[in-house]
């Protein structure tokens, strides 16, 4: 699809930083089948973490999605040293 591989991902995480102080633990569901978006992930610092729990209580079945954890001060530069400059105001 035409949204995969435009900076989303990115995108939300660095509007996170906006949002929340530094340090902050952010959990997240992913796809299983949605292998590129894990290994951007992975590849950024984030963890996989049990899902089980976190899907359900967002009403999302962990058969189907992995649950991820991302420590905003283990995350890559890489994903922060981008130019953009996002606004407290950007809806997802």
């Amino acid at each position: 699809p035409t949204y995969k591989r435009r900076g989303y991902g990115t995108q939300l995480l660095q509007h996170l930083r906006v949002l929340y102080p530094p340090g902050t633990t952010y959990h997240g569901l992913c796809r299983q089948a949605n292998v590129p978006a894990i290994q951007f992930y992975l590849k950024i610092g984030a963890s996989i973490i049990d899902s089980k729990l976190l899907a359900e209580k967002y009403h999302y079945d962990s058969k189907i999605y992995t649950g991820l954890q991302f420590k905003d001060g283990q995350l890559k530069s890489v994903v922060f040293s981008q130019k953009r400059v996002l606004r407290s105001n950007t809806s997802f």
